[in-house]
């Protein structure tokens, strides 16, 4: 924040003003409070476009039109007065760089923090659209880049402008290189005109550069008008959508929806993460049963220098493994502890209970609550998948942390807490950057992200809650019922959303809507998942005598298509990434199940010292993460 100059009002309207956040082409722009406290952004509108009545009647009619859109992906506005002098709009503030200052300091994007940040935005636009307004200005300074996703802002000003007459003042001549081929012909600007130039912010989010950059204004309109976009640099799986929305016919671009259906279609798998090459370990005394535990491709990698990492204060384990693996027969017993990767020591006091991978597959994240007479701080861990290294370690919520999830591009993750909270950390230094209050009254079981970047989350009180970023952490309860609310997962679009309980049936969502679609009967429920194609929903039986494993259901027909015979009180299910397998597991048990979705058939049981809380594939399908009692233990999948 700048601090105030001399001669900066300290009131506008209601509004108690603090500070100052920028300079634009329509005016400055101030912190404010509301008489309640909440921070809110205060755009005072320069005087040579007060000065003229045409742009005051536009002004206020855009603005009115500009209160109604309420989108994730928007920065509301929530008060003005064209009637003033100067006039002056109020937004919500959001706290956060630009995309233009984000990629100033910090280089392009990676491919999934594009599609992430396309998805969200195209998401924002329809939302716009749908009140009948066209943002005609959007560029990398009008996004901001919030802990939770991206904010487009001054959505509905430009048009006001253009009625003032006064645009060649050179109010846009800033933004030329995002406007689209209609905008500079005085041809129909419609809905389509935003998402070339959402192409165009893209590009610029993927490469550094706009896809029109030129030397002079008047070679910026001629590459517009008709030349093919630089997309040199733009990674091959999305040049494509990117072309796609920089059509010089607005009738051959994306609508909003086409857009994040293409950005939020699973990319193509990255490569395998280079194993490391372990430490000489020196091999263990002989033994009949397992004559070959530590040959020279079944070794175990412990992390740190001493082999053995363990959190600070904490005692946890952490192994990577390539695993001891049996061939089951579905029929068999859960498989033995026996020959277990994984190796116990005394003290050990974080209880895990979830891990994620970053979308990237470099880092994972666990995290749990500790043991009452430990008397350390809630341990969260981050760790480097190819070395193995620990990143760091951070405090929990007070009384643990139930869920930890990352946001799609991967530059924050979220956290349900046993407070109630649901909080959000910056993955790259591990600042908390937000505390979301309100949405439980008890334990946070479950935390989830769309590919778009929605979240939603379940808890002990029996609430699922969809939150709405886009209003300052405002929420929505889609439902509260008589008993917890365990899980819940997003459907690949981000259209649907399936919450499981101990209620004994498994909801699903309509996230646009809010609306209950189906309410599947089942028993308690403690995990559910989506197949990566949508197509499938995997929930896993819980306290159902006698039935034991995951039920799969047709989500076309939301008919029963099938019974993995497998561990009793299924705890976490997990599909690969790549669709060719399902993992589950159970607290209470000593074994994950892996089965082969072609034929349904049990692959391999692996050992754990103890009960699974969470598992987790990593972006790749090449490793499968369990976290659980005092481990946290991963297994290629190449070798089962």
């Amino acid at each position: 924040m700048i601090p105030l100059r001399p001669g900066d009002p300290d009131r506008i309207g209601p509004y108690r003003i603090t500070g100052r956040l920028g300079e634009g082409g329509m005016g400055e722009v101030l912190l404010g409070e509301s008489p309640g406290g909440r921070k809110v952004a205060v755009k005072l509108i320069r005087a040579e476009y007060a000065a003229d009545a045409r742009f005051r009647a536009r002004f206020a009619r855009e603005v009115e039109a500009a209160r109604r859109v309420n989108g994730f992906y928007t920065a509301p506005v929530v008060d003005a007065d064209a009637d003033a002098d100067p006039p002056w709009m109020v937004t919500a503030y959001v706290p956060g760089p630009s995309l233009a200052a984000t990629v100033r300091a910090g280089g392009p994007l990676p491919p999934h923090g594009v599609r992430a940040l396309g998805a969200g935005l195209a998401e924002g636009l329809a939302a716009i659209h749908a009140c009948g307004l066209v943002h005609r200005d959007l560029k990398p300074g009008n996004i901001i880049m919030a802990a939770d996703g991206p904010r487009i802002i001054d959505f509905g000003i430009a048009r006001a402008l253009d009625a003032s007459g006064m645009t060649a003042t050179g109010a846009v001549l800033g933004t030329l290189p995002y406007m689209s081929p209609e905008q500079l012909h005085e041809g129909r600007v419609g809905p389509a005109s935003d998402l070339f130039s959402l192409g165009s912010v893209l590009a610029f989010a993927a490469t550094g550069r706009g896809p029109f950059d030129a030397s002079s204004p008047g070679a910026v309109v001629h590459r517009i008008s008709s030349l093919r976009p630089d997309l040199d640099g733009v990674p091959d799986d999305l040049r494509e959508i990117i072309e796609g929305c920089l059509a010089k016919d607005p009738a051959g671009r994306p609508s909003p929806a086409e857009l994040i259906a293409s950005l939020t279609a699973a990319p193509p798998a990255p490569a395998p993460v280079p194993e490391p090459a372990p430490a000489p370990l020196p091999p263990p005394p002989p033994t009949e049963a397992e004559p070959e535990k530590f040959s020279a491709d079944r070794r175990t990698f412990l992390i740190g220098g001493a082999g053995v990492l363990t959190l600070a204060g904490t005692g946890l384990l952490v192994t990577l493994a390539h695993g001891d693996i049996e061939n089951p027969n579905p029929q068999s017993a859960p498989a033995s502890s026996a020959g277990s990767p994984h190796r116990k020591l005394s003290g050990l006091n974080v209880k895990l209970r979830s891990l994620a991978f970053a979308p990237d597959g470099r880092v994972i994240i666990a995290g749990g609550r500790q043991y009452a007479a430990d008397g350390h701080d809630n341990a969260i861990g981050q760790w480097n998948v190819s070395t193995g290294t620990t990143i760091r370690t951070l405090p929990g919520p007070p009384g643990g942390v139930g869920s930890l999830v990352f946001a799609p591009d991967g530059m924050t993750f979220a956290g349900g807490g046993e407070d109630g909270t649901v909080r959000i950390w910056r993955t790259l230094h591990g600042e908390e950057v937000a505390v979301l209050r309100g949405g439980h009254t008890g334990k946070v079981l479950s935390v989830a992200y769309s590919r778009s970047g929605r979240m939603a989350s379940a808890g002990l009180d029996g609430r699922t809650v969809l939150w709405d970023f886009g209003n300052s952490g405002r929420f929505r309860v889609l439902e509260r019922v008589k008993g917890s609310m365990s899980a819940v997962a997003f459907s690949p679009h981000g259209d649907l959303l399936a919450a499981a309980g101990h209620r004994g049936s498994v909801q699903v969502w309509d996230t646009i809507t809010g609306r209950l679609l189906r309410a599947l009967d089942a028993m308690p429920a403690n995990a559910v998942a989506f197949s990566p194609d949508g197509r499938t929903l995997a929930v896993g039986e819980y306290g159902n005598p006698g039935v034991n494993g995951v039920r799969l259901w047709d989500t076309g027909t939301w008919r029963r298509k099938g019974m993995l015979s497998g561990p009793p009180d299924v705890q976490a299910v997990a599909f690969s990434p790549d669709g060719t397998a399902l993992a589950a597991a159970s607290a209470s048990g000593s074994a994950i199940w892996v089965w082969n979705l072609a034929d349904q058939r049990v692959t391999a049981k692996l050992s754990t010292p103890a009960g699974v809380a969470a598992l987790a594939y990593s972006p790749d399908s090449g490793l499968l993460a369990a976290a659980g009692d005092r481990y946290l233990g991963l297994w290629r999948t190449d070798r089962f």
